[in-house]
């Protein structure tokens, strides 16, 4: 039992018996949707609201149950890996939709493990990279670390022979906080290849 928790399932029905009574007020919208809400079917196809669901509801609020196959673990540990199961989630969420791992545009198996491989170490030193950053309560989002390194670029100038980089404006607190969390070394705005090679090298 959780008290947070029975508070969001609270708050949770209060919502889906909100949106019930609107249903009903125009019951034409409701077709297929009754399961999802508070409401039940009398005859003639009319429609009210489902005191019996409600209350059944009522009696589970803070209370989530958990099953393992394995007996063995002990229950604090089966609960502490429970919580992290958000994590999982957002992983799978982060791997769809910024790492693009679908839809994959490869036949060949090579290609295929190529394009997976290249994408979990794409979220391994993305993960890595926040966790640096927001050591020093930074709160830098995966969007805002993106962001940041889009914003981070040089351009490779050549004039009379010589090379040069320009580096674009780091005037930004997303970058900044990237900058200080990860401790880089400030670049120029204008610098020579061999400066840019010595700062690759430290």
């Amino acid at each position: 039992y959780s008290e947070k928790r029975a508070n969001k399932d609270k708050y949770d029905r209060d919502q889906n018996l909100l949106k019930s009574q609107k249903l009903l007020q125009n019951p034409s919208l409701i077709k297929n949707k009754s399961r999802r809400y508070f409401i039940k079917s009398e005859v003639d196809e009319k429609y009210i609201l489902d005191e019996e669901k409600i209350k059944q509801a009522q009696k589970y609020d803070g209370f989530i149950s958990i099953s393992t196959n394995n007996k063995t673990l002990p229950i604090p540990l089966i609960l502490d890996h429970y919580r992290h199961l958000y994590q999982i989630e957002h992983t799978f969420r982060s791997f769809k939709s910024h790492l693009e791992v679908r839809p994959m545009f490869h036949w060949t198996e090579r290609r295929i493990r190529g394009h997976l491989s290249l994408c979990y170490m794409t979220y391994v030193l993305q993960h890595y990279m926040l966790r640096q950053i927001n050591q020093k309560n930074n709160k830098v989002s995966e969007n805002g670390l993106r962001r940041a390194l889009s914003r981070m670029q040089v351009s490779h100038l050549l004039q009379d022979g010589d090379e040069f980089y320009l580096r674009s404006n780091n005037d930004n607190e997303e970058v900044q906080n990237v900058i200080n969390g990860l401790k880089l070394s400030p670049i120029p705005s204008i610098t020579s290849k061999g400066h840019i090679i010595n700062y690759l090298q430290k």
